[in-house]
């Protein structure tokens, strides 16, 4: 329970660098995502998309998850890797299907 409130509070206190730029934007349904679970953010007008992380598209080879933001649910930021699993983890598979609640 404390990693959720700790992942939601970091995400959607900014925590994740500033907006990409326009080219750095992925559209869906192109994007390769499992499992996914959206958060409105209604303060910010701001949609995060959390999922299981993937090295090949956030650049961190860890296990844990990712987040992406939109404020369209159409484009999305290039993810950042918001959570990141303790290397003595049961877990050793990853995150699947990451739900996150404020």
């Amino acid at each position: 329970m404390k990693r959720r409130e700790l992942l939601t509070g970091a995400a959607l206190a900014g925590a994740l660098p500033a907006w990409a730029r326009a080219a750095d934007t992925m559209t869906l349904p192109d994007m390769d995502l499992h499992d996914p679970f959206i958060v409105t953010d209604a303060t910010s007008r701001t949609y995060w998309l959390f999922t299981k992380n993937n090295p090949a598209v956030s650049g961190k080879k860890a296990l844990g998850v990712m987040a992406y933001r939109s404020r369209n649910l159409k484009h999305w930021s290039r993810p950042e890797l918001v959570f990141q699993l303790p290397a003595s983890t049961w877990a050793n598979d990853g995150c699947w299907a990451p739900e996150v609640h404020r």
